[in-house]
């Protein structure tokens, strides 16, 4: 307090040599002075200010252009401060072949940094917030051009700083329609087409969930003297796990790199081993799961029992059937796999039993029978029914004119009777002829 009352007694003393002019003036820095320079102390401004001006003469000390000089400097960082400014050589360093991390400079204070995709449709997606000036994103194959966007966000700043985006460009392609199958955990088929004929070289990577270094293409398929595809033979232990696996193709004419990633979950189990066994009156099939985990598998049945076909799905490796020893029966299954997407072919088909054609042939006598006798029986029931209607009874004309069956019947009709006279007819008597 001491301090303050001396200030305010020697401001007291030269206010009456002090000029309007010079007042004036003092007050507007004054003004800029607490606006702007709020880091320094409230006795470091009075006595800035006091020491400023000089009645008469407003002669600066050595003490005040330091304060000054920093007081500017202050101002136009704040200035800055609140402007936006980009983070600093922000570029992009490749750990390998596939694997690659945003680097740039802590160009100003206490930042925080946000690490953007910017999607095909322009949108941004942030990835990560992070204090460190780097970031690694995730490997990738340089199949499109990605780009990323890296901006600030500090302490003495209110605003968001200019974001910086730098593009991973695609590599110039010599090879397309790159894909692979997986045929079990430790094989996948990878195949491609050349956009000219180019000596390929394929190189595999590892990432998970066992790091690996880059291995060469062993096994090549071939088309004529062309390469169009590769034979990849690897091996990991946990069943419930499908390789991520990137590929490096060289053309070592040109030296050009292309790179690919594969989804892994694109897979071709191998064919079902099927077997089928008689247990008491139960056909048992069953089919073994030794491929992948049979978590990520169901499996489609094709099942034919005395002729009869229809389709079945399990999720259980076994199907039990009750036994007819007149059928014959057929199956052949195929794998699903659920964690993905991909079938196996069909397993090769089963068949227990034969069918009976002296079965058959009592089971068709029977039905004719039993048919027949249906018939006549419906048909005599009808018969009795509408015997009236099919056969009516033809009336007989005795009965109708009331005549007795004992007795001659009665004439039906009398003629009237006739007048006659008997008349004598003489025949004349011939001569007797006297013999010779």
């Amino acid at each position: 307090m001491g301090g303050v009352r001396s200030i305010r007694r020697r401001a007291q003393e030269r206010a009456v040599t002090f000029p309007h002019g010079a007042l004036l003036i003092w007050l507007c820095y004054y003004s800029a002075f607490l606006l702007c320079f709020d880091g320094v102390s409230a006795l470091q401004r009075h006595t800035f200010l006091l020491n400023f001006f000089t009645p008469g003469k407003m002669i600066l000390t050595h003490w005040n252009i330091s304060v000054v000089i920093s007081l500017f400097v202050k101002f136009f960082a704040v200035g800055q401060g609140t402007g936006q400014i980009p983070p600093l050589d922000v570029k992009v360093v490749w750990n390998n072949e596939f694997c690659p991390l945003l680097d740039w400079s802590n160009s100003h204070g206490n930042c925080n940094y946000n690490i953007s995709k910017v999607n095909d449709d322009g949108e941004k997606s942030t990835l990560y917030k992070t204090s460190e000036s780097f970031y690694r994103l995730n490997c990738m194959a340089r199949d499109k051009d990605v780009t990323f966007e890296v901006s600030a966000q500090c302490t003495d700043s209110d605003q968001e700083r200019k974001a910086v985006s730098v593009t991973i460009r695609q590599h110039p392609a010599f090879v397309k329609n790159f894909h692979c199958v997986v045929y079990s955990r430790h094989s996948m088929n990878c195949s491609w087409d050349s956009l000219n004929n180019t000596n390929i070289h394929l190189y595999y990577w590892i990432k998970w969930p066992e790091r690996s270094p880059l291995k060469p293409c062993t096994t090549y398929l071939y088309n004529g003297t062309m390469k169009t595809g590769c034979h990849i033979l690897y091996r990991i232990n946990n069943k419930s796990i499908t390789p991520n696996i990137f590929f490096l193709l060289n053309d070592i004419g040109s030296n050009l790199n292309n790179t690919f990633w594969t989804d892994p979950k694109i897979v071709k189990p191998d064919p079902p081993k099927l077997s089928v066994s008689l247990e008491g009156d139960k056909l048992l099939f069953r089919w073994d799961t030794d491929t992948f985990d049979a978590n990520c598998l169901k499996y489609e049945a094709f099942f034919s029992k005395c002729g009869s076909k229809q389709t079945k799905n399990f999720i259980d490796n076994r199907h039990i059937e009750d036994y007819d020893p007149a059928c014959e029966y057929r199956m052949k299954v195929k794998s699903v796999f659920t964690c993905g997407s991909g079938k196996s072919d069909l397993s090769k088909e089963v068949v227990y039993g034969r069918n009976d054609s002296s079965g058959v042939l009592k089971f068709v006598l029977v039905t004719c029978i039993s048919v027949m006798v249906c018939l006549c029986i419906i048909l005599f029931v009808l018969y009795r029914q509408y015997k009236d209607k099919l056969l009516p009874k033809i009336p007989i004309p005795a009965r109708l004119m009331g005549w007795d069956s004992q007795k001659p019947p009665k004439a039906l009709f009398t003629p009237a009777p006739t007048k006659y006279s008997k008349v004598c007819l003489l025949s004349p008597v011939q001569p007797e002829t006297p013999s010779l």
